[in-house]
């Protein structure tokens, strides 16, 4: 068991732009250091990397945590929950930690998911980590139809399924929104109370990887977008066959 500081009071309301979420969110507080750097620091002791055998680093122009333009619905001041990780489709994906299988299907936002909880990892005020993984090409765990049964009228207690760190959960794709777009991982962090409280946190910090702020942030409007794909033309020419030709042309200006 790994229990953390407690965080009741160390986190804001979603700042920005995040109207597409289904339940309300809140963040680390940024002037609470004090209470997160020891979590993180705990954290990357105890959570591996979801892709072992791929690209394990992250989108800089919009898969950072924190604000973006958003590549899908073209809004500015965005605030990016996850971290998004470029791979090729059908890349396997792993468990940061071992957990309990609490959920996988299918949005039509975020496409075939995976939802985990990690009980082992909880702070002393009752978050309890999940993870979740998203935009899959697959998902590898699922209930049956009667197993599904068991846990509604269980209230979602029955049965339980243990997840260990070595076991295939997805494989990366780009369904969803992302239909078309280039395929990666949509990986979320969050700590759930019992009563409903969620935080979702920096998933990279808590994973020890680079982390920084996402290119596209300073994107105001449309034309600004516009003029910033042809700046970035090279780096973003794989999001040309969803994009198309206004955004990046086949022949550059």
């Amino acid at each position: 068991m790994e229990v953390l500081p407690p965080i009741q009071g160390a986190f804001i309301e979603r700042p920005g732009n995040g109207r597409r979420a289904t339940r309300e969110q809140n963040i680390p507080d940024p002037e609470r250091s004090d209470v997160w750097d020891p979590i993180y620091n705990k954290l990357k002791e105890v959570l591996s990397h979801p892709i072992k055998r791929g690209n394990k680093e992250v989108d800089p122009y919009f898969g950072y945590f924190g604000y973006r333009w958003h590549p899908v619905i073209h809004s500015p001041g965005y605030f990016h929950v996850g971290i998004d990780i470029p791979n090729k489709m059908g890349t396997k994906v792993y468990p940061v930690s071992k957990g309990v299988f609490e959920y996988s299907g299918f949005t039509s936002i975020n496409g075939k998911y995976v939802l985990l909880s990690h009980p082992e990892i909880k702070t002393e005020d009752g978050f309890v980590l999940w993870s979740l993984y998203l935009h899959l090409k697959d998902a590898k765990v699922k209930f049956s139809t009667y197993q599904k049964m068991l846990r509604e009228i269980s209230k979602h207690t029955y049965p339980t399924i243990e997840i260990e760190k070595n076991k295939i959960i997805g494989e990366v794709g780009n369904s969803g929104d992302l239909r078309g777009m280039i395929s990666h991982l949509h990986l979320q962090l969050e700590f759930r109370s019992p009563e409903g409280t969620i935080v979702v946190i920096n998933s990279a910090l808590a994973l020890g990887i680079e982390h920084g702020e996402n290119l596209s942030r300073v994107i105001a409007n449309e034309d600004h977008f516009i003029e910033f794909c042809r700046e970035h033309r090279a780096m973003l020419l794989p999001w040309r066959e969803y994009w198309g030709e206004r955004y990046l042309p086949e022949k550059p200006n």
